[in-house]
């Protein structure tokens, strides 16, 4: 009689066993499934274009799919003030972003990658009147 509870009590404890396994893997399909959806969701569709000056100028959210072509081209590195503002454009007005780090000059270029939660800029040093560097930096 000991031997038949015993097999019982083996068959109900691989029976919880499976359900929990069961579970367990229900609950894994599930997180996949919500963090596709969501990725989905909150993931821009981002598509890197080659620079265009005259689209640069006239939408300013778009400039963040432009820029990595322009930086990559290193077309900045040799342009003087006059030829960069002939280029991009003027910059933005006193943005009220990067004061404290000594840049001349602050190019919106459109909500960040990804999320889109923050935005992209483009931020220019000067010396003796030419492009001395740039970078893009988040807010």
């Amino acid at each position: 009689m000991a031997n038949s509870f015993n097999q019982t009590r083996q068959k109900h404890n691989m029976s919880i066993k499976k359900i929990i396994l069961i579970f367990m893997g229900f609950l894994t399909a599930l997180g996949i499934l919500a963090y596709l959806f969501l990725l989905s969701i909150f993931s821009d569709s981002f598509e890197p274009r080659a620079f265009n000056a005259e689209e640069w100028k006239k939408e300013k959210d778009i400039r963040v799919e432009l820029v990595d072509d322009l930086v990559e081209s290193k077309v900045l590195d040799t342009l003087t003030q006059t030829e960069l503002l002939n280029l991009l454009g003027a910059p933005e007005k006193e943005p009220v972003y990067f004061k404290e780090n000594g840049r001349d000059m602050v190019y919106y270029l459109g909500p960040e990658r990804g999320l889109g939660i923050d935005s992209e800029w483009l931020l220019i040093w000067l010396k003796d009147g030419q492009v001395d560097k740039y970078e893009i930096w988040y807010d």
